[in-house]
């Protein structure tokens, strides 16, 4: 079934599936999965929740990785709602969802600019039994920051239980930078200075691109000349 996914022959994995019980074999989850995948991935978005429905029908629970993958697709694919309507959907079915799950979904809301939808799911998320992760945090932060929530931004990144990474500070350096709020980023540089932070070659580009195009070429200079091993 997955290879005739892969060359989206549906019609033959329709017919495998239908004779299957003929033949003594009866598709589980992972069949399942492995079909709504594979036709989420070729495009077929309503082929796939009816076969979710069918799955359904039969006591099944897609696979938390089919989840992820469908989840992903109908956020790309269809109005941002459904995402959000699916993931509770699935949550009531008492399919597992995972961090990975939010993840996708807040992702896209991002990235459509939805700051309050994220929110809600991040709030959403922290009354569940699933532990954000760094990741969770940083599309968090990248959202509020894209909606000029800058102080709200502040607050998430210095809230107990986060663990910054070099992605968060990479991420703050230029949504700061490119709003002109440069001078607030004070609190960044005391935690990158207390090594609780190590920023990578992304942090240190940002830094000088976003300096030059401020205008303050010689403290782009200077600060290059400083960079500690070169």
């Amino acid at each position: 079934i997955q290879g005739l996914c892969k060359i989206g022959n549906f019609d033959a994995v329709d017919r495998v599936i239908y004779e299957s019980a003929r033949n003594g074999w009866e598709p589980d989850a992972v069949t399942y999965s492995t079909y709504i995948v594979g036709l989420c991935r070729s495009g077929y978005i309503e082929e796939a929740f009816r076969q979710l429905e069918t799955m359904v029908a039969k006591g099944l629970q897609l696979t938390v990785v089919g989840l992820n993958i469908l989840l992903d697709h109908v956020a790309q694919n269809l109005d941002m709602w459904v995402g959000k309507e699916v993931l509770e959907r699935c949550q009531e079915l008492g399919f597992v969802v995972d961090v990975v799950t939010y993840n996708t979904v807040m992702d896209h809301f991002c990235k459509k600019g939805k700051w309050l939808r994220v929110l809600k799911l991040f709030t959403d998320l922290l009354k569940k039994p699933i532990t954000p992760n760094v990741q969770t945090y940083n599309i968090l932060i990248s959202c509020l920051c894209r909606a000029g929530k800058f102080q709200f931004a502040k607050y998430v990144f210095s809230s107990k239980g986060f663990v910054p990474d070099t992605v968060t500070c990479n991420i703050l350096f230029h949504e700061f930078y490119e709003d002109g709020k440069e001078g607030e980023l004070g609190f960044l540089f005391a935690d990158v200075n207390a090594g609780k932070i190590a920023p990578d070659t992304i942090a240190y580009n940002t830094l000088v691109d976003c300096l030059f195009r401020s205008g303050r070429r010689s403290q782009a200079a200077n600060f290059v000349r400083h960079i500690n091993g070169g």
